[in-house]
């Protein structure tokens, strides 16, 4: 338990949360009304009635998007590099995600989007340079290798890599399943 100017900032918070979460549901619930008497006034050609009832909706979705933002879209390259530097973006938590993003907007400010057969790598030599002007170095030794990335390294075949580190978690060697 934390002080009580804590508990009851944490407590005014969640009844924020608990409120908002109902007031979506009571939009959409609104919305869907609003979506069906629009469609029965068309098909009854009653255009004004059908005239408000689009102001009626339009508003209900504005005020959805007050309440629900739009999560962004990232294009697979941005998501592959995400996924492999998850090493960092859990040190960096703050700084990372803001060094990647000026160096994606870089890129594109430059005419090198996503799709770009140099993209990627573009990215991580990004990453490397501006990665100490946000507070957050980045090193392209910290990523995480890909099984086939490991069994390539090892020498062994993705089937036989994957028999052994099966083997390896049989025995408990793994660093995180060590105790102390």
């Amino acid at each position: 338990m934390g002080t009580y100017a804590e508990d009851r900032a944490q407590f005014i918070a969640q009844a924020q949360q608990r409120q908002a979460a109902n007031r979506v549901e009571e939009i959409k619930r609104e919305y869907a009304q609003v979506e069906r008497e629009l469609d029965e006034a068309v098909a009854d050609n009653d255009m004004e009635t059908a005239h408000l009832r689009a102001l009626e909706a339009n508003q209900l979705q504005a005020e959805h998007a007050q309440y629900v933002r739009p999560q962004p879209q990232y294009h697979p390259k941005d998501v592959n590099l995400i996924q492999k530097n998850a090493n960092y973006f859990q040190k960096y938590p703050q700084s990372g995600p803001k060094a990647a993003l000026y160096v994606s907007n870089r890129l594109q400010q430059i005419g090198i989007p996503p799709n770009h057969p140099q993209y990627e790598d573009m990215m991580y030599r990004g990453m490397e340079y501006y990665g100490e002007k946000f507070n957050a170095p980045y090193d392209r030794n910290d990523e995480i290798l890909t099984p086939d990335e490991a069994a390539k390294i090892s020498g062994l075949s993705p089937k036989d890599y994957n028999k052994a580190a099966q083997e390896i978690g049989r025995q408990g060697r793994y660093s995180w399943q060590q105790k102390g």
